[in-house]
């Protein structure tokens, strides 16, 4: 699974709803902690917005597109899954 393109989906839905670049460096460094720490969640971009850290869950890869959805809100998200 490519985290960069996910990492750049992440952040184009904070942008297109209005998410300041205060809340894209705060998501910044949450995303890289749990990058690090694999026991931390890779934070949902919407839960994040409303101030909650939620874990995406990775869902199949179907032909070169990957899917995450969300743990509490179930919202999906899809990245080009490069390899």
């Amino acid at each position: 699974m490519s985290l960069e393109f996910m990492l750049q989906e992440m952040l184009q839905q904070i942008y297109c709803r209005g998410g300041s670049e205060f809340v894209v460096e705060a998501y910044l460094i949450a995303w890289r902690s749990a990058i690090a720490n694999f026991e931390s969640p890779l934070p949902c971009p919407l839960c994040f917005m409303k101030g909650q850290i939620q874990r995406l869950n990775f869902l199949d890869d179907d032909s070169g597109v990957g899917s995450v959805r969300c743990a509490r809100c179930r919202q999906y998200f899809l990245f080009i899954n490069a390899k």
